[in-house]
């Protein structure tokens, strides 16, 4: 493991990451004037210093995996808007990289957080509901989700994915 670099026009990223992971912890939300102002700044920051490509199929493919998430009920609004604009300042190999990291991490410290909290089976009748839903059988009335806090964990990936080089594959 090395000690993660960032081109200095991403600082801009680490501070809006690092400002939502904080409010997600303390209000259980991250607002939008972070997430949309991450994608405004991830495009017209590669537009001036980065290379637009990069931007706009990172924020195009961010879109898509993380939106698709958020409609099956993987992720809350703000997380897939967070990834997003991350996307739109790293491109789609190093999104596709900081995705799994944020699931390799969540998992565990995740499951150990619900389960310290006595949540834990609430997740697991979430994820069968929506398994049913997927299966389109009539799971009946939707369970009281447990939400998970998601916010740490992005910012966390950041910096574990710049940090390794465990999924270079993606950067061939």
């Amino acid at each position: 493991m090395m000690w993660p670099t960032f081109q200095p026009f991403e600082g801009v990223m680490l501070v809006a990451i690092l400002a939502a992971a904080i409010t997600d912890w303390r209000t259980g939300k991250i607002p939008n004037e972070i997430t949309l102002g991450l994608w405004g700044a991830g495009l017209l920051l590669q537009l001036l210093f980065g290379d637009i490509q990069v931007a706009a199929i990172g924020f195009t493919a961010a879109f898509a995996l993380h939106f698709s998430m958020w409609r099956l009920g993987v992720s809350r609004g703000g997380d897939a808007k967070l990834m997003i604009g991350v996307g739109a300042f790293t491109g789609w190999s190093e999104m596709l990289e900081i995705t799994a990291w944020q699931y390799i991490l969540m998992v565990p410290f995740g499951l150990a957080v619900l389960w310290s909290k006595g949540r834990l089976s609430g997740l697991f009748t979430h994820y069968l509901w929506l398994m049913e839903k997927a299966r389109r059988n009539d799971p009946g009335p939707k369970p009281e989700p447990t939400e998970m806090i998601l916010g740490p964990y992005i910012l966390a990936s950041v910096l574990v994915a710049r940090a390794t080089t465990w999924f270079e594959v993606f950067n061939a």
